[in-house]
């Protein structure tokens, strides 16, 4: 399979992208868990999040996962998403897909795109009605926040202003 990444990683236009990425899993999978760890943190991938119940070896292809992600970043960031917070490849690719929808919805049936939101069940009175930029925009916004893993949506919370009051450690990852 493919493992979600999108077209252009797994068919780069050019041999030496594909060769270079395909000797760096190579390299990443014959490193300790702590070379992992230290080259995510180089990267500023988060190392976060990962089940301490998982083995050693279970850790390794996370991170290796992540490193992985990271590497195909470009291709997914000029789709608006955020990788190096998204805690894996399948994460990331069924983002990615939600926001294809996201975009055919708003391109061929804005209605169906104002029942999407409205399906939010946010209060009809909450302010004025949201123009269709906004309705698409906060739609991306709530299918990134399922999307997160819970450390980062904690962090999403914090910056946002949310209060976590009484969910603290409550949100498993």
């Amino acid at each position: 399979g493919n493992l979600g990444l999108p077209p252009d990683a797994i068919d780069p236009p050019d041999h030496e992208v594909m060769l270079l990425r395909l000797k760096a899993v190579a390299r990443w999978k014959e490193l300790s868990l702590k070379e992992l760890q230290r080259e995510c943190k180089e990267e500023e991938i988060s190392v976060g999040g990962i089940a301490s119940k998982l083995t050693e070896a279970g850790q390794k292809h996370e991170l290796v996962e992540r490193l992985i992600l990271v590497s195909c970043a470009s291709i997914w960031e000029d789709l608006g998403l955020p990788l190096k917070r998204l805690g894996s490849i399948e994460a990331a690719g069924k983002l990615a897909t939600e926001y294809n929808r996201l975009d055919r919805m708003d391109a061929v049936q804005q209605s169906d795109l104002r029942k999407e939101y409205a399906s939010l069940g946010l209060p009809p009175d909450a302010g004025r009605p949201p123009d269709q930029g906004d309705i698409l925009e906060r739609l991306k916004a709530v299918a990134l926040w399922r999307a997160l893993p819970a450390h980062e949506l904690r962090k999403e919370c914090q910056d946002q202003g949310v209060s976590l009051g009484g969910i603290g450690g409550n949100l498993s990852d």
